[in-house]
């Protein structure tokens, strides 16, 4: 008998052994898992910012080789076969470094539209990228006109990078229409209005109405369908917690989950405020918000 009860008591142990290892392996799962997705994730930012430090580098190129350029065009001494190739030479350079900036910034553009990353600081990084190529092709068509007056012919790079300048301008107008537009939806997405008086003042204003009931009896208030929206405050969602009412009743007409707000309470249960929990589940079902006080 003792015997049996040794081996039950022994089952039960190894049982528990093997429940807990279960889930140690699980877990150890679960954190390999997670370790993987920070690695690739800081991988893809490495990828980002040596890629960046390679248009910087490029950009530095081109300053010194404009700085060249110009001295060689100023310098007031008549200029030779010698001088003139070498002055069509670094621009040729000039453009083709321009070029290879174009397609990198393009490329990272892309790779970060590809990622799951929505890293703002990556995306305002590619877009000076692009703001400082735009801007130094320009100065390179200004350089290039400046050498064209000396009888140096770069007629051919002239019409080449002025076509880079009139494209990047092109996204770059793009870019800014999308942001804005983009910037816009935010702020309609996180737009809502309010308003909050006695039963008689929003029901003067066409804001509430009552519904339903028997004979004048048992009848509820709803908002109206075509209230008037002058009447209500705008807020943006995002920056409104609280709403401030001091009064002894207060009731909200229109539909929002329960469990996103509550009403607080001061002395002599004088009702301070209406406090918002959960902007995001309070204003999910309806961002029109009427408040009925007493």
């Amino acid at each position: 008998m003792k015997n049996s009860k040794f081996l039950l008591f022994v089952a039960i142990i190894l049982l528990s052994v093997s429940c807990q290892q279960k889930k140690i392996t699980k877990m150890q799962n679960s954190q390999d898992s997670i370790y993987k997705v920070m690695v690739q994730k800081d991988s893809t930012i490495l990828d980002f910012v040596s890629t960046m430090n390679e248009i910087q580098m490029n950009m530095d190129s081109i300053k010194e080789l404009q700085n060249i350029v110009r001295m060689d065009t100023g310098s007031g001494s008549e200029m030779g076969v010698d001088k003139k190739q070498r002055i069509i030479s670094d621009i040729s350079i000039l453009n083709e470094i321009l070029q290879e900036n174009m397609k990198k910034v393009a490329e990272l553009q892309k790779k970060l539209n590809a990622s799951n990353m929505k890293n703002s600081a990556l995306q305002k990084s590619v877009y000076i990228l692009q703001k400082q190529i735009s801007e130094k092709e320009k100065e390179i068509v200004l350089l290039k006109g400046v050498v064209s007056k000396l009888n140096i012919d770069v007629s051919n790079l002239n019409t080449e990078l002025k076509t880079a300048v009139s494209v990047n301008d092109d996204k770059d107008k793009i870019i800014t229409t999308k942001n804005e537009k983009i910037n816009n939806q935010i702020v309609a997405l996180n737009t809502a209005y309010y308003v909050f008086g006695s039963s008689r003042e929003l029901m003067d204003h066409n804001i509430i109405e009552k519904k339903n009931g028997v004979l004048g009896l048992g009848r509820t208030l709803v908002m109206s369908k075509d209230f008037d929206r002058n009447y209500f405050t705008k807020i943006d969602i995002r920056n409104l917690k609280t709403i401030q009412l001091f009064v002894k009743k207060a009731k909200i007409v229109t539909v929002h989950p329960e469990d996103s707000y509550h009403f607080i309470k001061g002395d002599k249960d004088i009702i301070d405020n209406l406090s918002i929990d959960n902007p995001k589940e309070f204003w999910k079902t309806n961002k029109y918000l009427v408040i009925v006080i007493n």
